[in-house]
């Protein structure tokens, strides 16, 4: 895929992403959230109606990117605390495609996001196979960081950026 992954700046209208941050600051804390202080250092919430809907508009854009049809699977919110970071990991099987999206962030530097290389079928199903979509050992991780090429997202400003197909994705982590 050319020039991938893809940041979109600005995706949303101002007025958009005000009401984004405006539901994540006012209602999201009223709602029961689950808390990962091991891994993540992050709360987080599945399927909130309101991020469904925009789930569900974005469709017609994301088969539009990918060059195929495609249908929303989950939406995921996650509220990363001080000292928080997204480990090496393979999201769910179903997320063939993969939009991400910052609200909004108090840090001053930028939070690198690696992303890697499309992988073909044969490594994912090997990657599932030997249980490494959430790989635990700084042996296996470093195996895993070693064997494959990364681009690096930096997130900052508010970004929008898609991939295709199935990655390995990182954040927090120097390469």
């Amino acid at each position: 895929m050319d020039n991938y992954p893809i940041v979109v700046e600005n995706f949303f209208s101002e007025a958009t992403h005000d009401g984004i941050k405006k539901f994540v600051n006012e209602i999201v804390p009223l709602l029961p959230t689950e808390v990962d202080e091991k891994d993540f250092i992050r709360e987080y919430i599945h399927n909130v109606p309101f991020f469904v809907d925009i789930h569900h508009q974005l469709t017609d854009f994301a088969s539009e990117c990918f060059g195929e049809q495609v249908k929303p699977s989950y939406c995921f919110l996650s509220m990363y605390k001080e000292g928080g970071m997204c480990p090496l990991h393979i999201d769910r099987p179903q997320c063939r495609y993969t939009i991400d999206y910052l609200v909004q962030t108090t840090q001053s530097e930028p939070w690198p996001i690696k992303i890697s290389d499309i992988l073909s079928e044969e490594q994912l199903d090997s990657i599932l196979e030997k249980k490494l979509s959430h790989p635990e050992t700084d042996e296996i991780i470093n195996m895993i960081i070693n064997h494959n090429t990364w681009s690096t997202i930096n997130l900052l400003r508010i970004k929008l950026f898609y991939t295709r197909e199935h990655i390995l994705g990182i954040t927090g982590q120097k390469l």
